[in-house]
């Protein structure tokens, strides 16, 4: 049987992957899509500094995030973060 392992929590996505991890699905992807899929391509590709410096910049924001129930519906708190995607 093959299987893969993904992550579903952006908090631990970056260290799943970079413990062996397949990729993730994630609320913070959406928000900042570009960084945050820099990020895991960084960690798959066994950039750890690059990796951990982007998760480094999107801490703040992951706690933002998660502060409500439904992540999906804080998408406005991408705008004051440098994100133009979500006026």
């Amino acid at each position: 049987m093959i299987f893969l392992v993904i992550s579903g929590d952006d908090a631990t996505a970056l260290s799943t992957v970079l413990l062996g991890g397949d990729g993730t699905i994630s609320v913070l992807g959406q928000a900042f899509p570009e960084r945050y899929s820099r990020m895991i391509r960084q960690g798959l590709e066994g950039n750890y500094k690059q990796a951990n410096t982007i998760q480094y910049q999107l801490l703040e924001v992951m706690e933002l995030i998660f502060q409500r129930r439904k992540p999906c519906r804080n998408q406005g708190l991408a705008y004051p973060f440098g994100n133009n995607q979500y006026p």
